[in-house]
């Protein structure tokens, strides 16, 4: 559960990053929805929102792993300027 929630601090954080985010999905569902009518051009469009999913799934899931990443760098740095001004 601890993902999802630095999932959510992510998402309102960088706003414009995952709105186009959210409507691709909203669009791979609807599209997905006129499959049903049996029009192959449906089939298409489906098929390159999902792709589109999984490039923005890579992007989020790379943005979290920054996110540790500085976090950890912050703390390590925290910690060394604390050992230096205990040495003074």
């Amino acid at each position: 559960m601890r993902w999802l929630s630095k999932l959510k601090e992510i998402v309102f954080k960088d706003k414009v990053l995952y709105i186009p985010f959210i409507v691709v999905v909203i669009l791979t569902i609807i599209s997905s929805f006129l499959i049903l009518l049996n029009k192959q051009i449906f089939t298409f469009i489906t098929i390159g929102l999902v792709i589109l999913i999984i490039l923005y799934g890579i992007m989020m899931i790379n943005d979290i792993l920054l996110l540790r990443k500085r976090k950890r760098v912050k703390k390590e740095e925290q910690e060394e300027s604390e050992v230096i001004d205990d040495a003074e």
